[in-house]
């Protein structure tokens, strides 16, 4: 098969699949505005309409935090007869560096597609080695994408912005310093998208970035696009690899097999709960708990060695593999060996003894995730307050209701600090004038007697606290009732 013989809807395909590599038919569909079944028709066509090295496109089905569908790209034939020479993101080896970043691929289409307010698509570039993770031209201008999953921190996201405008120049096209109309980041959840905002004010591009929360469908931050400048281009790196390579790689791949997306969320919350039991998987996947989904899951992840498991009380509880947490850092362009450092993987590995408070706060962290709520934990924050220290603390909810409104707040599991001189030690930095934000408190105390240095302490340094017990969280529970939470003495809920 050649283009010519192609009619004009089978040639613009043709010419999607070359700016979009391993996109699928809704992708393209969203970005050329069409009918997904119409372009998914002609892809198929496309695809079957040759024997061996006579098709123009071929596919792989994969699916990563997105269901599995066929994705697609050119063969070698399909090249020639477009004219392509040298590397392209279209060869195997190139396509094996998509794969490492599916995440990437999975969400920076519909994000380029939902960009409506540049005009219709004209283009997109994937790049390596920089910044941002790719380009995409409309008729009236042009955006910059990221992707920021789970282990993208908010220090390496603003080192990243940092070196953005070093790195369009780097790659200009012609003349003068490119500017992108809009920074576009797809961020994996709320908590992202906070960490995201943050870093935009603390450079000033409130009205150049726009963020898209994949996990709810929101958008936040920059609403208008800014007058686009150049543009950019660069040559992918040579990685050779055979059709065989290439095929095991797919065929190996936890993203090729069905409950792929069911992986993709349990190996990102054992990363960020590490030691977490069944009953959290479950929360994950939103299951019953009678359900089997979790579990069978779980075992097939331990089963490929991505996960590790250990027996707690009649259970057993789960943390990340090394070879998971390669896989996680090379889906969000992160270090793994600081990724493993901020979750403090080697002591996991260890279980040297401080696994009993990690225990403790995820029984708070199950009970609000089981309500709904958007939870984060710990290591993934943390506030700088110079001299003053910091304020890193065990957990983050976002509670829809309390008595401080909408908000994020900390959570903080305390089991040691009882006495007074070590209560004022645990609440330093959350009555800095240094702060942020004047997000609330939320911490569940060992003893009665230590919820009362902790309230004492809290009133004098002025902290907006709710605080609770150990055995009154557990016999109470945590949201919708007013037994469990104390705001200074009085009765206070959330959820």
């Amino acid at each position: 098969m050649g283009l010519n013989d192609l009619g004009e809807g089978d040639l613009r395909v043709v010419r999607a699949v070359l700016d979009l590599p391993l996109a699928s038919a809704g992708d393209i569909a969203a970005l050329q505005r069409r009918s997904a079944s119409g372009v998914h028709a002609r892809l198929r066509a496309l695809g079957d309409g040759g024997l061996g090295d006579d098709r123009l496109v071929e596919s792989v089905s994969l699916g990563c935090s997105r269901r599995r569908v066929d994705r697609y790209f050119l063969t070698g034939h399909g090249e020639e007869e477009l004219g392509l020479s040298g590397v392209t993101w279209h060869q195997r080896g190139t396509l094996a560096r998509l794969l490492e970043r599916l995440t990437s691929v999975e969400w920076l289409y519909p994000a380029a597609a939902a960009i409506r307010n540049l005009g219709e698509f004209r283009s997109f570039q994937w790049v390596d080695g920089v910044s941002f993770d790719a380009a995409v031209r409309y008729e009236r201008g042009w955006a910059v994408l990221f992707w920021a999953g789970l282990l993208r921190s908010e220090r390496v996201f603003g080192e990243r912005l940092e070196k953005l405008g070093d790195d369009l120049l780097t790659l200009a096209v012609g003349a003068g310093l490119p500017r992108p109309g809009l920074v576009c980041v797809a961020a994996a959840d709320r908590w992202q998208v906070e960490l995201v905002l943050r870093v935009a004010i603390r450079y000033g591009m409130e009205d150049w970035l726009r963020v898209w929360c994949v996990a709810d469908d929101t958008w936040h931050g920059a609403g208008s696009a800014l007058t686009s400048r150049g543009w950019v281009r660069q040559t992918p790196y040579l990685r050779a690899m055979t059709r065989g390579a290439w095929n095991r790689r797919v065929r190996t791949s936890p993203w090729s097999h069905d409950g792929g997306q069911d992986a993709d969320r349990v190996l990102r919350a054992a990363a960020e709960w590490s030691g977490m039991p069944i009953a959290l998987a479950r929360h994950v996947l939103r299951e019953k708990p009678s359900g089997t989904r979790a579990k069978n899951c779980c075992k097939r992840l331990t089963d490929l060695g991505l996960l590790a498991r250990w027996q707690d009380r009649g259970g057993y509880r789960y943390r990340p593999s090394p070879s998971a947490m390669k896989l996680l850092a090379g889906l969000d362009r992160a270090s793994e060996a600081d990724a493993r450092r901020r979750i403090q993987l080697d002591r996991w590995e260890k279980r040297d003894g401080f696994q009993v408070h990690e225990y403790g706060l995820l029984e708070v962290v199950q009970q609000f995730a089981a309500a709904g709520l958007e939870v984060a934990a710990g290591w993934r924050d943390w506030e700088n307050l110079g001299e003053g220290g910091g304020i890193a603390p065990d957990a983050l909810v976002f509670l829809e209701v309390s008595p401080f409104g909408p908000t994020w707040a900390y959570i903080e599991y305390e089991r040691s600090a009882t006495a007074p001189s070590a209560v004022a030690r645990k609440l330093r930095g959350f009555d800095s004038p240094l702060r942020s934000n004047e997000w609330p408190v939320l911490v569940v105390c060992r003893t009665d007697q230590a919820e009362r240095n902790f309230q004492k302490a809290g009133r004098e340094r002025g902290i907006s606290m709710l605080t609770t017990t150990i055995p009154r969280f557990r016999r109470c529970g945590a949201v919708r009732n007013l037994e469990c939470w104390s705001r200074y003495g009085e009765p206070a809920a959330i959820g």
